[in-house]
């Protein structure tokens, strides 16, 4: 093992051998599938993922994809006759489990008895119960969306030129799917109306989409920079394609293994081509550059003896250096992320198997197919151009030693200080370029209808106890003066919106939580 002999004695096995593994496991990548999901991402024990699950449980799905239609007047017949069938065909999608529009919000109204001394009743019904065709009808609707404050800026903007389709997932709906049927939906309801796509489940399956995308074309393009680099460096066929036959093969090996054990990509997994371009090939790269060494004008050592060296000179260095790369990887055992924590345990995987063909494979392709014509000359006024920069800098080094330790230490001491300028950018719309679809959307949700993401928080306790009651309000009330805040809805608003319809502006209980749970009760009643 020590001297090489075994890898020229055994050449074609290990040929074979590393080509079969390779192909056994790229077979592997059609099995594998995209998860978008990222609540999945997150570690089962952590706090937010069983809160969520909790609340999910309670109160079913919290996701929530908004489908926005733009006109000049949303209230116009045409447009709202396109909506309420847009509407009812969504509610039959499988994986939604309700939606919310113009035709399910409910306003809630006093009326008066007409009786003198007969108080008056409290009228809960459809926001929209038929579609006004008159422009009259259409104004008296107007003024009617304008004082609920259900259904204003939140279903309908202030300038009554969007409204929003609310539709609310069930758990563990699949987001591309579901975002391809509502698509499909919208095709089949032609209209004027702009429309657009908005929320969590819509960004994620966009981004489930774009990463398929560009990561075949990422791919392509690093592979292609990678042969270019290595063809200007090496300047001979088999120092191009030796380094590359170890990357792709180690990407096969990484990729398919990830299917091997059960596991899904990710957002972040689908990083790992990149980083084994990056890092497989420099084994690779160390194997030829000695190859080169040795084989310049005037050495007439056979190949099987080059083989032995390169072997034997680089055995302990390239092993060395990707165990300490192995070892760094593995760091990400220790991140909360699921999938982080797997692309630690495939890319070493990944990198052990470049690991291994570099030391193996490419001296057994080297041995087999035999010296080939010299690319370094003995003559140092033939060296090549890259050769020759190499040396004016391995000379300044070490003429300059004092001058290159301070400049690398203050260069280090300036670009460092940046850390402490990082932000984590944990909004999902930022990943997508100004002009895609999802930022545009996002944009309008979030300037119109006060954000597309949402956090629900579960109050626990006796609901028609006042004191919770009023706890509740005072949370929704501080919750909104907070400007990362769009809209907060909560049984309290609920409440005083029913307290506006029962009692008239002046009473003592206008607008405010009462006092009794009798009250509260037939409140909710």
């Amino acid at each position: 093992m020590r001297t090489g002999i075994f890898i020229v004695r055994y050449r074609w096995w290990i040929i074979i051998a590393s080509i079969l593994i390779s192909g056994f496991f790229g077979l592997q990548i059609f099995r594998a599938e995209i998860n978008p999901d990222l609540e999945s991402y997150v570690y089962e024990k952590m706090a937010s993922r069983i809160n969520t699950s909790v609340i999910e449980e309670i109160f079913g799905g919290d996701e929530m994809i908004l489908i926005l239609f733009e006109s000049e007047d949303i209230l116009k017949k045409e447009t709202l006759d396109r909506i309420k069938k847009v509407n009812k065909q969504l509610k039959a999608l499988d994986g939604i489990d309700e939606t919310i529009s113009l035709f399910d919000a409910k306003n809630i109204k006093g009326e008066e008895s007409g009786v003198v001394g007969e108080a008056g009743a409290m009228v809960v019904d459809a926001t929209i119960r038929r579609i006004p065709k008159t422009g009259e009808k259409r104004e008296i609707l107007r003024e009617e969306i304008r004082s609920n404050n259900l259904v204003y800026k939140v279903l309908v903007s202030e300038d009554f030129t969007l409204t929003s389709i609310i539709a609310i997932l069930e758990p563990g709906v699949i987001d591309d799917e579901i975002v391809l049927a509502i698509e499909e939906v919208l095709k089949a309801n032609p209209g004027p109306e702009k429309t657009y796509i908005g929320g969590l489940p819509y960004i994620t399956a966009n981004m489930a989409m774009e990463m398929a995308k560009e990561f075949k074309l990422l791919m392509i393009i690093g592979l292609v920079i990678m042969l270019v680099m290595l063809y200007i460096f090496f300047r001979e066929i088999r120092g191009v394609l030796l380094p590359f036959a170890v990357v792709i093969m180690s990407i096969l090996f990484a990729m398919g293994l990830m299917p091997l054990v059960g596991w899904q990509m990710s957002i972040i997994t689908l990083l790992l081509p990149m980083m084994l371009i990056a890092i497989a090939n420099d084994y690779g790269i160390h194997m030829m550059v000695k190859y080169q060494e040795y084989n310049t004008h005037g050495n007439n050592s056979s190949i099987n003896s080059m083989v032995r060296g390169i072997y034997t000179s680089l055995r302990s260095p390239i092993l060395l250096t990707g165990i300490t790369t192995i070892a760094g990887i593995l760091c990400l055992l220790f991140h909360k992320m699921v999938p982080a924590r797997q692309l630690g345990v495939i890319a070493a995987a990944g990198i052990g198997f470049a690991l291994v063909l570099s030391l193996m494979f490419i001296p057994a392709v080297l041995s087999l197919i035999g010296k080939s014509k010299p690319v370094i000359s003995g003559n140092p006024s033939k060296q090549r151009l890259i050769d020759r920069i190499l040396q004016y800098f391995g000379k300044m080094v070490t003429v300059h030693p004092r001058r290159i330790v301070m400049t690398a230490v203050l260069i280090t001491v300036l670009s460092g200080g940046g850390i402490f300028m990082l932000h984590v950018d944990t909004n999902l719309e930022n990943f997508f370029p100004e002009k895609h679809p999802v930022r545009i959307s996002s944009e309008i949700i979030n300037e119109k209808f006060g954000g597309s993401q949402n956090i629900s928080i579960l109050v626990e306790g006796d609901i028609i106890d006042p004191e919770v009651m009023r706890q509740i309000d005072r949370y929704e009330l501080e919750l909104k003066k907070n400007p990362a805040v769009g809209n907060v809805m909560s049984i309290a608003g609920v409440i005083r919106e029913i307290s506006k319809a029962l009692n008239d502006k002046g009473d003592p209980y206008y607008d405010r939580i009462p006092d009794t749970r009798n009250a509260i009760a037939q409140y909710m009643e």
